[in-house]
């Protein structure tokens, strides 16, 4: 079932199974796919019997390469974690495509993301091995279940953030009986689609950003008008582009020359706002850019771009955004809305351009209007500032979860794990799955966690970047 295996990086020997499943699950006729999964054992003789799934995000990310770094060395090791790459991504009949600009070739150009003639030959080339419809979340999640059943677990907990929170409250909906608890992070509406309001969402988390610099004696002092700056400067970038030339990423003693136009700066600013690890340092790039020197902005986008240049399985993330976002409310208003942003409509904007060539399933997904309460312990965890998941999702989801508990961490953005006092979090979070609920844990830790020291200068921007390019590059 199970045999010995080792990954590139792993520590230890680890589990590896291949478990074929019909694609089409409801006819179980026609082809099977090969389901991939690794399982890192658990470190005791006498492990618990209900092991840790871990979801990845995305969507379109794999489970076995996002998480196998996370979960190697945890307090969890007392149960099995189990690695499970969902269909459509990492080794389980990958939905890849090349989409070719999808990843910015150019420096300082923002590029289509779903490119039409690159959609489509990706599709044609996918036809010959999957039925693309046939890679929804529902469908995915019932492979979980048939992978626990084939396993031998009863039960289960799961843990998961941003799209990763969408595929729990899913699978939580549809097989709620074998969940034993479950920890989400970033939370996804099972109300509404975020894809509606990204340039709203990110203008607000930027305005508040803004704010609590303002509010902050150090950053207050420093960068008291930012939230005046980057309008202006966009509306600046709007007329009249800027020729910056920076350190290239990968090779610091050759350096790159960038054109910046308006578009590319907001969009790639409102990546930076995702993170409070990216973010903390834009009050000093913006303030330097608004004085002349755009060099530790420009810096900043060409990082953040790279690390958007992610393994995602575009094929999958397609499939799930097309036929279970996208279908839920009206795009030409979310985009006349958005367009009224600081940060406009690109994102959604390319969203919709990519599905107008991507088949979107016939069945609308469990979840958005079929909801019923489920009894599983559940905790649901929200930053503040989060652009993309948004405090609000985690407040309509929870409601489906008597049992279920929703945390707001007040600093945190996207991920909420780089907060200053961290270790708060985890803590909560390893204890939360060896008890198996919330109800005695002690959550006034929470209330301490903060941000970590703003960047003010040239100095604490270097060192910044140095730590920010060792650990993300």
């Amino acid at each position: 079932m199970t045999e010995p295996c080792t990954r590139p990086g792993a520590k230890e020997t680890l589990l590896c199974a291949t478990l074929p499943v019909w694609e089409d699950r409801e006819a179980r006729s026609g082809r099977k796919i090969d389901l991939e999964m690794v399982i890192i054992p658990a470190a005791t003789a006498t492990p618990a019997p209900d092991p840790l799934f871990f979801l990845a995000g995305g969507p379109g990310a794999a489970a076995s390469r996002m998480g196998l770094g996370m979960w190697q060395a945890t307090p969890l090791r007392g149960r099995d974690i189990v690695l499970l790459d969902q269909r459509g991504t990492g080794a389980s009949n990958p939905l890849d495509c090349d989409l070719g600009g999808a990843a910015g070739a150019t420096p300082g150009k923002l590029e289509e993301m779903f490119p039409p003639d690159k959609v489509a030959a990706c599709l044609e080339e996918l036809s010959t091995r999957a039925d693309v419809t046939l890679y929804t979340t529902p469908i995915a999640m019932d492979d979980l279940n048939e992978v626990r059943q084939w396993l031998g677990y009863d039960q289960i907990n799961l843990r998961g953030g941003s799209y990763g929170s969408w595929a729990i409250q899913v699978y939580l909906q549809r097989h709620p009986e074998t969940v034993r608890s479950a920890l989400a992070i970033g939370m996804v509406s099972p109300e509404r689609s975020n894809l509606a309001e990204r340039g709203r969402l990110a203008q607000r988390t930027f305005e508040r950003f803004a704010a609590a610099c303002k509010g902050d004696t150090a950053c207050g002092e420093a960068f008291p008008r930012m939230a005046a700056q980057l309008p202006r400067l966009l509306d600046r970038l709007e007329s009249e582009p800027v020729t910056v030339t920076v350190p290239a990423l990968d090779d610091p003693t050759t350096t790159r020359t960038l054109s910046l136009g308006r578009d590319y700066v907001a969009e790639r600013i409102r990546l930076l706002v995702y993170y409070l690890f990216t973010a903390r340092a834009l009050p000093y790039a913006i303030d330097a850019a608004d004085g002349g020197d755009w060099v530790p902005l420009a810096r900043q986008l060409l990082f953040i771009e790279r690390m958007f240049k992610s393994s995602l399985s575009y094929g999958m993330l397609l499939t799930v955004q097309c036929s279970e976002a996208m279908s839920i409310f009206d795009v030409d208003a979310a985009l006349a809305a958005d367009a009224e942003s600081l940060f406009g409509n690109y994102r959604l904007a390319q969203q919709k351009q990519g599905c107008k060539a991507w088949p979107v399933a016939d069945t609308p997904p469990l979840g958005f209007e079929t909801l019923r309460e489920v009894d599983v312990p559940v905790l649901f965890v929200s930053g503040r500032f989060d652009t993309v998941t948004a405090w609000e999702y985690g407040e309509e989801a929870i409601r489906w979860y008597p049992e279920g508990r929703h945390l707001i961490v007040e600093p945190a953005h996207h991920g909420v794990f780089d907060v200053d006092g961290a270790a708060c979090l985890w803590g909560l979070m390893f204890d939360y799955f060896d008890q198996g609920g919330h109800e005695t844990l002690d959550f006034t830790c929470v209330d301490e966690v903060g941000r970590p020291p703003w960047v003010l200068d040239s100095e604490s921007f270097d060192t910044w970047w140095n730590e920010m390019t060792t650990w993300y590059l």
